[in-house]
């Protein structure tokens, strides 16, 4: 079964690389840098993914993964990973 989110969350950061990188279609197998992507638009679609969809990127992040494909596995499985970890335990509150 695919899981709804992660196709959803798929779809929204395409959008991103087609809006940032000026290209009509992003296939799974599409490289950053191959599509025309710099520096500078790793950082755009690194911050529009972070404050957008609520998940952490990092522009190296953007520039290290070979393929789109590895790329979105990578972020999703870096966010499932985030939040199924155990918050530290608070201390108590301080009796006044």
């Amino acid at each position: 079964m695919v899981d709804k989110t992660a196709g959803m969350r798929t779809e929204a950061i395409a959008n991103i690389w087609r809006e940032v990188l000026h290209v009509e279609q992003i296939k799974s197998e599409d490289n950053f840098l191959d599509l025309g992507g710099s520096s500078l638009h790793a950082g755009e679609v690194a911050w529009r993914i972070s404050n957008e969809l609520l998940m952490e990127v990092t522009v190296d992040a953007v520039l290290s993964e070979e393929t789109f494909g590895s790329f979105v596995r990578s972020v999703l499985e870096r966010q499932a990973a985030a939040s199924t970890s155990v918050p530290p335990e608070r201390a108590p509150a301080a009796k006044i």
